[in-house]
């Protein structure tokens, strides 16, 4: 049980599990920034592409082979488009990602198109934008007037410009990075530690052993030798102390011996005088 918990185990074993905690906090923090800054880049980008279809759709005729269905189709191929379609203020598409889907009642083609949106923002120029972070869609509905036959603005009834994004894939792959990067951190901190352990026990639990073994020894009532002075200044100090500590024993020890052999010979001589008289 003792070795489980010896220096060079648990001092890595802790330093590890300290460093990979704030790794995996620092990692944390790094994620959420680059996840909010994900979905700053997508908003940003959403609100640009249906402000200009919103412009191009109010200023210029946009049925099929006009430009505008060449800018849908250009920004259709964002892989993060999911829809995307001009709606005109009777709810009908009238250009869309998809050529099927012209001319038919948007709400019938996307089942998350919402009417109360949708008739919400004719009534203001401002973008609607919402996101569902458990798809996760990123949907702005940005209104435009509509534009008559003549491709005059004959009224002031609007139309919109819906596009939605789908981030399942940039924000899976951004999970991903995360997870690798703190695999990674701590593959590297375990194997630091390691080294860590390595080095511990080389230089500080070796000469520690053999002051253990000099200690045994010495209370075994056996003369210990001289501890090699090495390691870490603490290390060093001690073993010094304790070869300090040893010599004297040993020369009280031999002091000690050589008085009992004097006092020996002196009772010796006595009774060799006592008998001889």
């Amino acid at each position: 049980m003792n070795g489980l918990f010896s220096l060079r185990l648990t001092l890595p074993a802790g330093m590890a599990v300290v460093l990979i905690a704030l790794l995996g906090l620092f990692n944390l923090d790094a994620y959420q920034s680059a996840h909010d800054n994900l979905l700053h880049v997508a908003r940003a980008d959403a609100l640009r592409q249906t402000e200009a279809l919103a412009r191009l759709a109010q200023s210029e005729p946009h049925g099929p082979g006009t430009r505008a269905a060449t800018e849908v189709a250009i920004a259709a191929t964002d892989q993060r488009t999911r829809e995307l379609v001009l709606i005109d203020p009777s709810g009908r598409v009238e250009l869309a990602h998809r050529l099927t889907w012209v001319g038919k009642l948007a709400s019938e083609l996307m089942p998350d198109f919402s009417p109360e949106r949708f008739a919400r923002v004719q009534r203001s120029s401002l973008p609607d934008l919402s996101f569902d972070p458990t798809s996760p869609h990123l949907a702005v509905l940005q209104s435009h007037l509509d534009r008559g036959q003549d491709g005059k603005l004959r009224n002031l009834t609007r139309g919109a410009v819906l596009l939605v994004y789908d981030l399942g894939f940039d924000l899976r792959l951004l999970r991903h990075q995360a997870l690798q990067r703190l695999t990674l951190q701590s593959g590297g901190v375990l194997l630091l530690m390691l080294l860590l352990g390595a080095v511990l026990r080389w230089r500080v639990t070796r000469p520690l052993q053999r002051l253990e073994q000099a200690a045994r020894e010495l209370t075994g009532s056996q003369a210990p030798a001289m501890v090699q002075e090495d390691g870490p200044s603490e290390v060093r100090q001690l073993a010094r102390s304790f070869n300090n500590m040893s010599s004297r024993i040993q020369a009280a020890q031999t002091a000690l011996e050589n008085s009992r052999a004097h006092l020996a010979s002196i009772i010796d001589s006595a009774m060799d005088a006592i008998i001889t008289v």
